[in-house]
């Protein structure tokens, strides 16, 4: 009886305290690597190995599960065993090549989640960040180089407007990134961050295989076939969601859907806008993949509805004016890339899109704008791997784009309509060449032929050195040119591309947990839109240009505190340009001059608790007050946001989330509108451009059903 009563002690204690998991990681040579990280799939155990190559931890999970072994430069190893046998564990990592642990061109490039490249951000730093929401995109707004512009929510990228930057799934470009918001509202990127194993934002000298962005590229690739069968519910303050994941031999499904409705929340917390219907979006994301035996087959479908109705007060009218507008999106694309000779890698993909946007804004007379978009995209693509050290990439792609848009009013009998019609095809090559894993060099060139004859041709070169075990430089040097924004194209579409020139320097320390990464760039704008006369926007030039300069620096330690990681980026970007209807070069209104971000992830064992939160300011953006005879003569003040979530592990597959926007209740004002006309005393009054709400709150609950009982959505939050 004793000895039962000391078994069933002993079974608490462990159990209380959980299984203690301890060895040591060494390399090939059986040298201690340091800094590497080791864990239980599907829960936060786990630890990091200290100078002497050993981890420790202690964790409550039971039974067979997998343990994870991660280190940049080393290929990741699982051991799939019981618990009780996870102790005094001797592994053996073997060296990756074509990684930082050899040399990477980084210079203008940042990567989520792929492990083939330095990460800077993993997919659980782009859905965790406090004050996203899961938007990856804002999340991508933490790193430098980027702008915050909280009342579109774009993608600002190094003194280029949002439109400079384009989005691709799985290698195929998506036309509409974005979801449709009313004016000073911010809109939401489309996709689930959680669909995507490799996030790669680049901020410039992306390579030649993608064109038709002037500052940057947002490159998103899927999963490949899911490992679980799950079921995940969300329920939110804003809406609902559900998720399935269907694992076969060789092939997974997995879909998304998601309905938001701001009524029943604008009733708890109301805006500063009168909605008479309330923001209501429904869309969905399905991913089916298919494994053959060298190659993986992917088709990717996203579809969205959403509409809206309110009124916002105008500077310029005594009444309010009611916007409403209706948005039907679909994108599909299907990919394959396989193995089709020794080391010769083929990919091959097309993507559509159709996207119908039905806008109306009535005041004294009601206005209607029907637009309609559909576009094509082909590719092919062949790889050679000559050996290790030498790459050849070539390939081909064709655009097909349609466009129409139709203004009716009750002011004109006839309804006006303008149509584009676009076709573009290109080629591309590029080599990369490495010499004693100290050295790469990648050389590239795309051509572009579009159908009203014009082309162009854009070089693109990048070169880096390591210094040492933790240190490299990079360079690269590239030209970009993109066809001008739709408004333009519909009444000539015949103009020059815009043009940029980008010439980056690149410094960074990668000391496994630690990053530090240090760029300067310069980018000179040609080609872009002149008016001839600034209040007829019908009438210009390809005479406009720019430039744009700064340096931006990024530390990311993930090593130095257990259980946190933090992050902080500051960009100085000096950004100006003579186009459109600016009498001369001044500071563009949708940059600051100064950009700093600190974000910060923290993991409370003993309470199940994960507790983010991030600090963003911008020193003010440039505006036009026509009180002053000098042109964009002043800055908004300076923007400051602190957010916090909460998410708490009620058990193991169901967690309570809680996220708060602007926290300490910043009195932010983005810029300002001005009245067309003076008043009585000779004055052009000014309209304040805010957030609709000071603080954004969302509470949720989010649950996991999976047959194992192990996995969880706190990877999503």
């Amino acid at each position: 009886m004793r000895n039962f009563i000391i078994i069933i002690l002993m079974h608490l204690v462990l159990t209380s305290f959980g299984q203690n998991i301890n060895g040591k990681v060494l390399d090939t040579k059986n040298k201690a690597i340091p800094g590497v990280n080791v864990y239980i799939s599907g829960s936060y155990s786990g630890a990091m190995t200290n100078i002497n190559g050993i981890f420790n931890f202690k964790t409550k999970k039971e039974g067979i599960q997998i343990l994870i072994i991660t280190c940049i430069g080393y290929k990741e190893k699982q051991i799939k065993c019981s618990v009780k046998e996870m102790n005094n564990l001797e592994i053996i990592l073997e060296e990756k090549i074509n990684t930082l642990n050899t040399v990477t061109i980084t210079a203008g490039s940042f990567s989520a989640g792929d492990k083939s490249k330095t990460t800077a951000l993993n997919s659980l730093d782009v859905v965790t960040t406090a004050g996203a929401a899961a938007n990856l995109v804002v999340a991508f707004q933490k790193l430098p180089g980027t702008t915050i512009n909280p009342e579109s929510c774009k993608l600002f990228i190094r003194g280029g407007n949002s439109y400079e930057s384009q989005t691709f799934i799985d290698g195929l470009r998506v036309f509409k990134p974005y979801s449709s918001s009313p004016n000073n509202i911010p809109s939401r990127s489309r996709y689930s961050a959680m669909l995507f194993k490799g996030m790669n934002l680049s901020t410039g000298g992306y390579s030649a295989e993608y064109g038709q962005a002037l500052s940057g590229i947002l490159l998103l690739n899927t999963n490949d076939v899911e490992e679980e069968t799950k079921t995940d519910i969300s329920i939110m303050t804003v809406g609902l969601g559900l998720g399935q994941t269907i694992k076969g031999k060789n092939n997974s499904l997995t879909f998304n859907s998601s309905y938001t409705n701001l009524r029943p929340y604008l009733k708890l917390i109301p805006s500063r806008y009168k909605w008479s219907d309330p923001y209501e979006s429904l869309g969905g994301e399905a991913v089916y993949r298919h494994k053959t035996k060298k190659g993986i087959f992917k088709l990717y479908t996203g579809v969205s509805t959403s509409s809206f109705k309110l009124f916002q007060e105008d500077i310029n009218y005594k009444q309010p004016i009611n916007y409403s507008t209706k948005e039907e999106d679909i994108y599909t694309n299907t990919t394959y890339k396989g193995e089709i000779g020794n080391k010769l890698i083929l990919y091959t993909g097309m993507g559509f899109s159709n996207n119908h946007k039905t806008s109306a804004i009535t005041n004294t007379i009601k206005q209607q704008i029907k637009e309609f978009e559909r576009n094509y995209h082909l590719k092919i693509t062949l790889k050679k791997i000559i050996d290790e050290n030498f790459k050849i990439h070539f390939g081909s792609e064709y655009f097909i784009e349609k466009s129409n848009q139709t203004l009716s009013s009750n002011k004109y009998s006839k309804a006006l309509s303008k149509e584009i019609k676009e076709q573009m095809g290109s080629i591309f090559l590029e080599s990369e060449i490495r010499f004693f894993n100290n050295t790469a060099f990648r050389i590239g060139i795309r051509g572009e032929q579009l159908k009203n004859n014009k082309s162009y041709l854009s070089p693109r070169i990048g070169l880096a050195q390591k210094i040492g075990e933790t240190n490299q430089i990079s360079f690269a040097y590239g030209t970009f040119n993109q066809k001008h924004q739709k408004r333009y194209q519909f009444i000539n579409n015949k103009l020059a591309n815009e043009k940029s020139h980008q010439y980056i320097f690149n410094f960074q320390h990668n000391s496994r947990g630690r990053i530090l990464r240090t760029e300067v760039y310069y980018k000179r704008y040609s080609n872009l839109i002149k008016y001839r006369d600034i209040n007829d926007e019908t009438s210009y030039t390809n005479k406009g240009k720019g430039y744009s300069k700064g340096i931006d620096i990024l530390w990311k330690d993930s090593k130095s505190i257990r259980n946190l990681d933090y992050m902080i980026s500051y960009s100085f970007i000096d950004a100006k340009r003579n186009y459109k209807y600016y009498p001369y070069e001044v500071n563009v209104p949708f940059t600051a001059k100064h950009n700093l971000s600190i974000s910060c992830r923290y993991w409370i064992s003993s309470l199940k608790t994960l507790i983010s939160t991030s600090y963003s300011f911008n020193s003010g953006r440039p505006y036009h007050n026509p009180n002053k005879k000098t042109f964009m003569n002043e800055t908004s003040n300076a923007y400051n946001d602190l957010s916090l979530s909460f998410s708490y592990l009620i058990s193991q597959q169901t967690i309570l989330y809680l996220s708060i926007n602007n926290l300490l209740g910043f009195n932010n004002i983005y810029s300002y509108k001005y009245a067309n006309n003076r008043n009585d005393i000779g004055i052009y009054e000014r309209q304040n451009i805010r957030p609709s709400q000071k603080r954004f709150i969302m509470l949720g609950l989010f649950i996991t059903l999976s047959k194992n009982k192990k996995l969880n959505q706190l990877d999503t939050l």
